[in-house]
């Protein structure tokens, strides 16, 4: 099979990485306006040399070209292609896995099926990992009452050497794109809908305790009542369900500062020459890098509370990654990378077969995906209480 990974960025070379060690005779394209890394990189971790390629992806013609000439596509580029991308694979009858949000995407579902195309979208961490998590976990109760879905890319302790308890594993710019993004919950069995400065106030913040790393903030992340239909919750006896990112305490405070004070203002302003927002973005951005021996840690965590044969039942599931120093590779660009190459391996050996815009929460199969995980030493941990505890 053909592999397209257009982006060789950082979670563009974990593809990279992870087809290979799916596959060692994966035949892989990988296109991107710069190669230069990703050389060094497959030089550093010793494997086979895809096959690189300088391409525009605002070059619609020449992205479609190359898309041809692949039986999956995986688009590890900025999300301002998200569409596009989705739009040019159907148009070239090629399959294509993203890691972002579906967003418009699901409105192409029709012409996907008429061109007996597979997209998946939301194929990464979170989304991603964490919706094959929350399918597994339904599969363990009759009736659930409260639901939550955890995630995190965070430094590991002895990483944790300024003021904000973080540094960068994924896009900066990105992070801080999600910190204004307004959050939907459901407490008490009432809908609660948070603006994004709202999102970091500390009555909206929540504790939780891991046995190892110790108590993490709670911040409300997303929308979390438009995955009630996707994965089959009974609205009508759902009582609290949330999704939250986690933080190191501290962190949350001085974003809620943040906010207070207008650095997510998006106007320019005259005094600086650019906005808030982009001072945020350029003057944090080399200040929060990782040292070469520094790792970081990727959580993903879903814990249900309901009943099963008529009695009382708490579940908290927990995957936990570690930055691979000999890779270089951050617990972020695995979770993300190794998914995404997962679930396009998946398509091209046909476990996956529905065409249209598809949905880990409904349509990725549980088991052959967590095995696929767990060759890259990535293992769920389960507990059985009634804590709100990792």
């Amino acid at each position: 099979m053909k592999y397209l990974v257009l982006g060789a960025g950082l979670q563009g070379r974990a593809v990279i990485y992870g087809l290979f060690q799916l596959d060692p005779e994966a035949d892989i394209l990988v296109a991107d306006l710069s190669t230069e890394a990703a050389r060094r990189f497959v030089e550093r971790v010793e494997i086979p040399s895809p096959e690189f390629i300088r391409l525009d992806a605002a070059d619609s013609a020449k992205v479609s070209e190359w898309m041809s000439r692949a039986d999956v596509i995986i688009d590890m580029l900025p999300i301002t292609f998200n569409e596009s991308m989705a739009r040019l694979a159907i148009s070239a009858g090629r399959h294509l896995v993203n890691t972002f949000y579906a967003g418009e995407i699901v409105k192409l579902h029709r012409t996907a099926v008429e061109n007996g195309v597979t997209i998946l979208p939301e194929m990464g961490m979170d989304p991603g990992i964490d919706l094959v998590m929350a399918r597994r976990m339904l599969s363990s109760f009759d009736q659930i009452r409260e639901f939550y879905s955890y995630g995190a890319g965070i430094p590991e302790r002895d990483a944790c050497n300024n003021i904000l308890n973080y540094k960068i594993s994924w896009t900066w710019e990105g992070v801080l794109t999600s910190y204004v993004r307004p959050a939907r919950l459901l407490k008490g069995g009432r809908e609660v809908l948070l603006a994004g400065a709202e999102v970091f106030a500390a009555e909206n913040l929540h504790t939780v305790e891991h046995p190892e790393l110790g108590a993490l903030d709670a911040i409300p992340n997303g929308d979390a009542l438009s995955y009630i239909d996707l994965l089959g919750l009974s609205a009508d006896r759902l009582e609290e369900m949330g999704r939250y990112s986690l933080r190191w305490p501290g962190h949350a405070a001085i974003i809620r500062t943040w906010h207070q004070l207008g650095f997510f203002e998006e106007a320019p302003a005259p005094s600086l020459g650019v906005s808030p927002f982009m001072f945020l973005v350029k003057h944090f951005e080399p200040r929060l890098q990782y040292e070469e021996d520094e790792r970081d840690l990727g959580i993903v965590s879903i814990r249900a509370v309901g009943t099963k044969d008529g009695q009382d039942l708490a579940i908290t599931d927990t995957l936990i990654d570690r930055r691979d120093l000999a890779t270089g590779l951050f617990a972020m660009n695995r979770m993300v990378g190794f998914s995404a190459a997962i679930a396009a391996q998946m398509i091209a050996s046909q476990t996956i077969d529905k065409r249209g815009v598809l949905s880990p929460a409904r349509d990725v199969p549980v088991e052959p995906f967590l095995e696929g995980l767990s060759r890259f030493g990535m293992e769920i941990v389960r507990k059985v209480g009634t804590s709100i505890k990792l």
